[in-house]
């Protein structure tokens, strides 16, 4: 009741004061207008007397003089000076005075007006004239027609008011029934309205159904460049492969010195092919490249993440992300096998005019995988051999089976630490946005990163009971030093797709972590893989009062449709877009920044290692950062040390 009072009351005051204001504005220019008159009356005046007076002068004849004078005095007319300028006689005349009301009012009042004007016969000044004119009922007039066009103006208003107030409580349901509506909509990445709550108006609602599908047109689009993107700048036209500068931007998103992931990097040069382009040209060489890349593709690229890509004229490069020692030799075994294959079918001798220079390592940059394997090659090349196979960190070689007895005791006994790193929003009055979660295992005397172990995680499917383990952790830490911040824990896609674990995370976060400081992220490969998994996640979490977040984004560069239907409160762009400034980068970081700011998205730019970095951010595209440039620490000092 108070707050309809308070309504009626503002909505009455804003009448009020549009009236006035209103008022205001018409006396204003009825005045002007006024005042326009009497300018232009005191200009003709002026010239009507400049042009007959100056004979009458000259001759002296004082009775015209007069009569003339006499018969332009008006009521309008205060005083009328003239100056013989030989005789040096002066004659005034007054006009009939006439009280005029005056007004304190500044934009209100009309001012006199007065003209002097030299009288000249024959080009000779023979007299002066000075009229002053001042105004007679005109200020009436002014005032009259504003109070009229207010008494309008009142009407109308209060005519207006009347309805509106008649109709105000009717559509104050339809109001809220269209905020609802447009929620929905909004959560629903703008679905039609048979899937949406409907506003219970005929016209309304189909008002809405075309906003929502102008909406999802909008967002189609935006996907629609990006993939269109991807297809003109990624992708080599001859072979159909990845290019160069896809390949590289897949080594800056895996590897990276910070991150410690593992992963193989494979540089192939095939002579035969320059063989091929001197013998039969440019159409068979570029025929034969289509065949090679399509066996290739086929029997040594069997994970999504591998990327097979053309290098140059006659060289292949293959990355393998998160690919153990044995894994990447056996790829390359197939790759070696199905290279032969395509020689003999070309007319050439197998293991011929074919050198591989192969790296495996983890924890090295991009530009150091690619060094070790363009060496790697060089070797080969000089040895005459079909491989050189270069290791590029040294380490002590773990068999599959026991990594699965090591991983299945540290998750059992939970010999894990927990770091966090801060991501701070961008801008002068940076805040931390939230905390998240690195997870440490010790694996052999040794604290292994999650990017380390991941491979054999996976291998082994053990992602659920590692998060289990990880978040069981956590608790033990709330128990210790209770979360104040917000924090973000990244989960497997295995995790998603596990119901017992959901179901058990959702008990976690409704009774012993604080929901309203978590969390959780979802990668764009566990989008990609499984979008059901991830939007039932998504939907149980939020639920629960828990933000969800999307990791490596734009990863893949390829179309984020599942951003509207996960409708995450943020997104991390890949650490790829941070680590080269490039025009490729730039304009792919502004189409996903877009699409993300389109649906209301935080964007979070990751891979910030250093100043520099942290200076090239646009603060119109990203509002957030995160990376090295404040390196991760432990939550809370661990026990566990690693005995050697």
């Amino acid at each position: 009741m108070i707050a309809n009072r308070f309504s009626l009351f503002l909505a009455f005051t804003l009448t009020t004061l549009a009236l006035l204001f209103s008022f205001s504005l018409q006396l204003h220019w009825n005045v002007q207008q006024q005042q326009n008159q009497l300018v232009q009356y005191a200009d003709d005046l002026s010239s009507q007397l400049s042009s007959t007076l100056p004979v009458f002068i000259s001759h002296n004849d004082r009775d015209a003089i007069v009569r003339i004078v006499e018969a332009s005095l008006t009521p309008h007319v205060k005083s009328l000076t003239l100056v013989d300028l030989i005789t040096s006689e002066q004659a005034t005349w007054s006009g009939e005075t006439v009280n005029t009301p005056t007004s304190s009012l500044s934009f209100a009042t009309i001012s006199p007006i007065e003209r002097q004007v030299d009288l000249r016969h024959e080009g000779i000044p023979i007299a002066s004239l000075a009229i002053t004119v001042a105004p007679n009922k005109e200020t009436q007039i002014a005032w009259l027609h504003a109070i009229k066009t207010l008494g309008i103006h009142a009407v109308y208003l209060f005519i207006t008011f009347s309805i509106a107030a008649f109709f105000m409580g009717r559509q104050r349901r339809a109001i809220r029934d269209v905020a609802q509506t447009l929620t929905a909509m909004s959560d629903n990445g703008f679905l039609p309205l048979k899937t949406s709550k409907r506003s219970g108006i005929a016209t309304l609602d189909h008002a809405m159904e075309y906003f929502g599908r102008h909406a999802q047109r909008l967002l189609q689009s935006s996907n629609s460049e990006l993939k269109r993107l991807r297809k003109s700048m990624m992708f080599d036209a001859v072979s159909g492969l990845y290019n160069k500068q896809y390949f590289i931007h897949q080594l800056n998103s895996w590897m990276d010195e910070g991150e410690d992931t593992q992963g193989a990097v494979f540089i192939i040069q095939v002579d035969w092919l320059e063989h091929v382009y001197r013998q039969y040209g440019y159409s068979v060489r570029d025929e034969t490249w289509r065949l090679l890349s399509h066996s290739l593709q086929d029997v040594a690229i069997q994970d999504s993440n591998a990327c097979l890509a053309r290098f140059g004229e006659k060289e292949l490069a293959i990355f393998l992300p998160e690919y153990n020692d044995e894994e990447s030799r056996k790829v390359l075994h197939a790759v070696i096998s199905a290279l032969n294959n395509e020689a003999v079918m070309a007319g050439f001798s197998a293991n011929k005019d074919v050198h591989i220079g192969v790296v495996h390592a983890h924890g090295k940059s991009s530009s150091d995988m690619l060094s070790f394997a363009d060496n790697a090659l060089q070797h080969a090349i000089e040895k005459n051999e079909v491989f050189i196979f270069h290791q590029g960190t040294h380490e002590h070689v773990i068999a599959r089976e026991a990594w699965r007895e090591l991983l299945s005791e540290a998750i059992d006994k939970r010999l894990l630490r927990l770091k966090s790193q801060p991501v701070y929003t961008l801008g002068e009055s940076a805040s931390i946005f939230h905390r998240e979660v690195f997870t440490q295992t010790l694996i052999e005397h040794t604290w292994h990163s999650a990017g380390r172990i991941m491979p054999y995680i996976n291998f082994f499917s053990k992602g659920a009971d590692l998060d289990r383990a990880i978040i069981e952790t956590l608790i033990q830490q709330h128990h210790q030093r209770p979360i104040q911040g917000k924090v973000a824990l990244n989960l497997s896609t295995t995790s998603l797709r596990d119901g017992a674990f959901i179901d058990w995370l959702c008990n976690v976060v409704r009774n012993t972590l604080p929901s309203e400081y978590l969390h959780f992220e979802i990668s764009e490969a566990s989008a990609r893989a499984d979008l059901n998994a991830c939007l039932l996640f998504s939907k149980k979490m939020k639920a629960c009062g828990v933000s969800i977040g999307i990791d490596h984004f734009g990863r893949y560069l390829e179309s984020v449709e599942y951003l509207a239907a996960i409708k995450p409160h943020y997104v991390k762009l890949d650490q790829a877009f941070t680590q080269t400034q490039s025009s490729t980068n730039q304009l792919f970081t502004i189409t996903l920044a877009n699409i993300a700011e389109s649906l209301n998205i935080t964007v979070i730019a990751t891979g910030v290692k250093n100043t520099a970095l942290l200076e090239r951010l646009d603060p119109m595209l990203i509002h957030a950062y995160q990376g090295f440039i404040h390196p991760p620490t432990l939550i809370i000092e661990d026990e566990l040390q690693p005995q050697r």
